[in-house]
């Protein structure tokens, strides 16, 4: 008598941004026992919501489940292989127990690797289906509307503005905020964020898809995709990277609007201005060394005027540093305005 295993876990997204989620459903069929537990065991632990995942040890388990759910990947132990199972009329990615395999008809994913490298691989798998899916029905998505929070000489205050304004409007409607600074006083964790992102942005394909949802965290009453774990992280982003980023946005589910902490510098944070529909500069008066000054002379001398245009410069109070609810009660009343 075959022993039967077949179990469901549900990665549920820390933080509560499981209704930004797309949860890919993914089943593994072994006969290795310890590996589907191991396998399981990281995803609960590691892979915070990013897949569903079922696991079965016995064929007829799996042929029935097969025939009657939806599965966006089965991955079959190399061990396990054999006509039927490989039959089934559904995604297959084989776990292969040789590291280099070229078998065209299956993709294959060597079994004996970190656990973080198996599950990437399966990400990339999954993007390139979940694109297939929701690309075609995406023309209906509305892009949210993106505010950029942009300062050349306050960079404290700057971020101070941004995530305060990202409160007052996340009040009312779903709000991304995302952080593209070197250095922030929120962002200092080893959350994954932008760094994280980076990796999926600068490989082919468009696996940011599936990758960027998964990175979400809810913070306070909006939805936040943290920093940079390193400020070396920064310096390697392109043009091409934030065109990609941008263009990916309308696909995250019941996001309104997107406010974004620029602290890049020189083309870069150009190339983020250009797809913000208003940027606020906050600036202190009482500190002020015209440098914002100087910054909007440049752009007018650069004819970047539907730059000019965009950017609504942000008297800052003399007392903006002493309390954060003062901040965010000011602010309600600028970006309602």
């Amino acid at each position: 008598m075959h022993c039967v295993v077949a179990y469901a876990v549900q990665l549920n997204t820390k933080g509560g941004a499981d209704d930004l989620v797309y949860n890919g459903v993914v089943a593994l069929f072994t006969a290795d026992r310890r590996y589907a537990n191991a396998f399981t065991e990281h995803g609960i632990q590691k892979e915070k919501g990013q897949v569903s995942v079922k696991v079965f040890t016995n064929e007829e388990s799996l042929d029935y489940a097969v025939r009657n759910e939806k599965f966006d990947l089965l991955l079959i132990d190399g061990m396990c292989t054999n006509e039927n199972v490989m039959s089934y009329d559904c995604r297959i990615a084989v776990l292969s127990h040789e590291r280099y395999v070229r078998q065209e008809e299956y993709p294959s994913i060597f079994i004996y690797q970190k656990a973080e490298v198996v599950f990437r691989q399966i990400y990339e798998l999954l993007s390139e289906k979940i694109i297939e899916d929701r690309i075609d029905c995406s023309a209906a998505t509305d892009m949210p509307e993106i505010i950029g929070v942009y300062s050349p000489c306050f960079p404290l205050e700057r971020e101070e503005f941004a995530r305060a304004a990202a409160s007052v409007l996340g009040e009312k409607e779903g709000l991304l905020f995302i952080n593209l600074a070197e250095f922030t006083e929120a962002d200092y964790s080893d959350d994954d964020g932008i760094s994280e992102l980076l990796f999926f942005i600068q490989q082919e394909g468009k696996l940011i898809t599936y990758k960027l949802p998964a990175l979400i965290r809810q913070t306070e009453n909006y939805y936040s995709l943290p920093g940079v774990k390193h400020y070396q992280d920064l310096y390697s982003i392109e043009e091409e990277d934030i065109k990609r980023l941008m263009g990916q946005l309308g696909l995250v589910n019941n996001i309104n609007k997107v406010i974004i902490d620029i602290g890049l510098t020189g083309d870069n944070s150009y190339s983020v201005m250009k797809y913000c529909g208003r940027i606020y500069m906050p600036v202190d008066l009482n500190r002020s060394l015209k440098r914002h000054e100087h910054f909007l002379h440049d752009i007018r001398l650069e004819n970047k005027d539907d730059l000019f245009e965009k950017i609504s410069i942000i008297e800052l109070p003399e007392w903006w540093s002493t309390r954060k609810e003062l901040r965010y009660n000011w602010t309600r009343t600028v970006v309602s305005a």
